[in-house]
């Protein structure tokens, strides 16, 4: 009969993680009309919407992308 073997070594990590892709944080304002067309944009173009909250000139929309 044949056991399975499991290696539960861990490799020690490097720090800061290497990442491929830097974020970017990003804020705008959009007017109430143009609200649900931005949200629609930055998720089509991959970005995350992180929080939105009623401003004075519409809704201030933060959100973060990542680049390449």
């Amino acid at each position: 009969m044949q056991t399975a073997r499991h290696d539960n070594s861990t490799a020690t990590p490097t720090y800061p993680a290497h990442r491929e892709r830097d974020i970017t944080w990003r804020t705008e304002v959009a007017a109430q009309d143009e609200f649900q067309s931005l949200l629609a944009k930055i998720r089509s173009a991959g970005g995350t919407i992180t929080r939105t909250c009623p401003c004075p000139d519409g809704f201030l929309v933060t959100y973060v992308t990542c680049g390449t």
